[in-house]
């Protein structure tokens, strides 16, 4: 059973109010199950160290891989119904699958190579820059944690919601696998399977894992029978775990995933009827640009689709089946390698115990969906838009562990470097066919462009946290990081420059005045006959399986942008345990309480929107916007309860949440009345709120769940 509401207001309204409710009954393996059927401990390294998640002062959701089972879950989107205050933005931004999470109503849905999102996600401790091809399958997974709340001193920018860690299974001394084959409806077909060979004994084991995820779909296109909304991805992991001595451990990962989907069903919503009809000088000639000289206008081509098909269905332009007109398709191609070193180093420097651990990670990212963004009826390609996306990853992490004074204190000192490289084509077009008139024929030139952009992302980071046992039932912890970073955006556009439309002015009587840069042409017309625009005549090439040709730097006009910032995140916390006394008088096993302060900020970034050709003919710096970093000072007070022989668990927290500079994603209409995403700075926002965690086992082969959330914002 599961019941969500929201609602979201802007200006001086509350933010979101949001109520979710979730149940879950499931059986369970006796051998989760501690003698009496008690509850099994979790342990969790939301603090960069291995505690028992009952014993941590962070709002934490943890799942073993049999809880996992247990509960249903197959993907990390499966997660929003069981994890308070978690959703993953409905499974990605637009006509995309991309990995969009929200912690506590904060994230990010647009999904551009600028923008980061504000929920961290990270795989055997590398952290995930992008979220195209993030939403991995729990499969053969350890764990997965979700941490709410900002974390930005142990697991720094861009985690202002929170972070979701997710720990692989890792090889071990025994041989052995297993198999599972699921169907189901909807075509429905998952089959997944890992096997364990230990290559030397007590020092080489390897494991591999393989996945395949399919189903046809469950949204029927009514004009032609498609099913949208389809799963289509493979999955390959696979590991070596080297026992290098007494107290060095190597681990080794490799990972492949590969995602073709279609892209998902959009409907058809017109923004704004007066801009569409009275607000813009003649309307119909433009939107006969876009729509091939059939004189309809946007406007009207939405009230037919509504008119056709009942609300719930919806449109789509775009055929899967003809190789003539674009295919929607999302594509992602991602490989993943992982090499951590762990070393016991024993008693130094004055700690009864100190360890280092070193993390490096690298993990490419190739992207491409092509998506029907007008979703009306007609076959228009007025708002299709391909995307094209690679992107490298480089990351390395230095960590110092030690505890010392009988285990009372314990410390962290960590060093971070991140590196990033996207290349991004992104081509639009607003028009399917030439028109007989030259003046039109320009017009549609200049509308289909192709766009082009390089981003380079670089950031390193210093922390350190201490933990201190001021008695047996009480500890402090504090905690800072330091982070610099600089992320450069090079923007360069092919098409023609077109001052009067540019402007929202539209063509007299005889022709619009053009500039024409023919450096910047993607494809000319020898006639004023009426010619199909096919693919190759938009920089497809037809030899790269749908990718966008390659084209050098300096080919067309540039503009680029700079940003540097940094900031210091510090935390602060404080718990208590109950004492015996208290324990036993009200039948609890355990029982703690803390309260926390932290900060955190996520990047600030360049995007390229709204802007016009004004300065330079081809792409100017009006066209790039800077937005500042989002700053968040965060409150928390929280109960962790295990009770009745641990059969019972119950776990909660309220928060309050001051951003400075919150980031939000805003429509806004162009000069020409095109409406385009944006990222903006809202100033500031509040958000505060209370989520609970009750698990309880009545029987020993059932346990129930329940958790709930509640969130209420302002923007101030």
């Amino acid at each position: 059973m599961q019941r969500f509401i929201t609602r979201q207001l802007s200006g001086i309204t509350p933010l979101f109010t949001s109520i979710a409710i979730a149940c879950a009954l499931s059986p369970i393996s006796t051998t989760a199950l501690a003698e009496g059927f008690a509850l099994e401990e979790v342990l969790v390294t939301a603090r960069k160290r291995e505690e028992s998640m009952q014993e941590v002062p962070v709002a934490v959701s943890a799942f073993t891989g049999d809880s996992l089972k247990s509960l249903g879950i197959t993907n990390v989107k499966d997660m929003e119904g069981i994890v308070p205050g978690l959703n993953m933005g409905g499974g990605g931004n637009g006509t995309k699958g991309d990995s969009n999470p929200f912690i506590r109503g904060v994230g990010q849905r647009e999904s551009k190579v600028t923008i980061d999102s504000a929920v961290g996600t990270y795989i055997d401790g590398i952290y995930i820059g992008r979220a195209a091809g993030a939403l991995l399958d729990a499969v053969d997974v350890e764990s997965i944690q979700v941490l709410r709340g900002p974390q930005g001193t142990l697991f720094g920018k861009n985690t202002t919601g929170g972070a979701i860690v997710i720990q692989t299974t890792k090889p071990g001394p025994d041989l052995g696998g297993h198999v599972e084959v699921t169907y189901g409806n909807y075509g429905r077909r998952n089959g997944s399977g890992a096997v364990n060979v230990p290559l030397i004994d007590d020092v080489l084991y390897s494991r591999l894992t393989v996945a395949s995820t399919k189903s046809d779909g469950y949204t029927e296109n009514q004009f032609d029978n498609s099913n949208w909304n389809d799963d289509d991805r493979l999955m390959a992991i696979g590991q070596l775990r080297w026992d290098a001595s007494e107290d060095v451990m190597v681990d080794i990962l490799l990972s492949s995933t590969k995602t073709r989907q279609r892209s998902r069903a959009q409907k058809c919503v017109f923004l704004d009827e007066a801009l569409a009809e009275a607000g813009r000088p003649n309307p119909t000639f433009l939107e006969a640009v876009y729509n091939g000289a059939t004189n309809t206008t946007t406007s009207e081509l939405c009230d037919a689709s509504g008119e056709l098909l009942p609300s719930d269905k919806f449109e789509s332009e775009l055929s899967a089946e003809s190789d003539v007109f674009r295919r929607s398709v999302y594509e992602v191609d991602t490989q993943m390698a992982g090499v951590t070193i762990a070393w016991d180093m024993g008693e130094l420097l004055g700690f009864e115990s100190l360890a280092f651990k070193s993390i490096s990670g690298y993990r490419l990212t190739e992207q491409r969906a092509d998506e029907d963004l007008d979703g009306s009826a007609a076959a228009l390609t007025g708002r299709v838009q391909s995307i094209a996306n690679e992107t490298d990853q480089y990351s390395q992490e230095f960590q110092f562990t030690g505890s010392a004074m009988d285990g009372r204190l314990n410390a962290i000192l960590g060093l971070y470097a991140f590196l990033e490289q996207t290349d991004n084509d992104w081509l639009q077009d607003y028009a399917s066919y030439s028109a007989d008139n030259k003046t039109e024929n320009t017009i549609l030139l200049a509308q289909s462009n192709l766009t082009e952009r390089e981003t380079d992302n670089k950031a390193w980071a210093v922390f350190s946290q201490l933990s201190f046992d001021l008695t047996e039932l009480t500890e402090v912890t504090v905690g800072i990081r330091y982070t610099s970073e600089e992320r450069e955006t090079t923007y360069r556009e092919a098409g023609i420059y077109l001052p009067s439309l540019s402007m929202g002015e539209f063509c007299p009587t005889g022709g619009c005045p053009t500039t024409i840069n023919t450096a910047n042409l993607l494809h000319t017309f020898s006639d004023s006959s009426v010619q199909p625009m096919t693919a190759w005549q938009y920089g497809y090439d037809s030899n790269l399986n749908g990718n966008l040709e390659d084209r050098e730097i300096g080919t067309f006009g540039e503009d680029s942008m700079t940003r540097k910032d940094d900031d210091w995140s510090p935390s602060l916390s404080f718990k208590m345990r109950a004492s015996d006394d208290v324990l036993e008088k009200f039948s609890m096993d355990s029982a703690m309480g803390f309260i926390t302060f932290s900060e955190g900020f996520r990047s600030g970034g360049v995007v390229i929107d709204n802007g016009d050709y004004e300065d330079d003919g081809i792409n100017g710096i009006n066209d790039m916007n800077e937005f500042k970093p989002e700053y968040v000072d965060n409150i928390e007070i929280g109960v962790k309860i295990d009770a009745f022989d641990n059969r019972l668990r119950a776990n909660l927290t309220t928060y309050y949440t001051d951003y400075t500079d919150i980031q939000v994603t805003a429509i806004i209409p162009n000069a020409i009345g095109i409406p385009l995403p944006s990222i903006l700075n809202a100033g500031k926002a509040v958000i505060k709120g209370v989520e609970g965690e009750f698990t309880y086992v009545p029987v020993e082969t059932f346990r129930l769940t329940a958790t709930f959330a509640y969130a209420d914002g302002d923007y101030k």
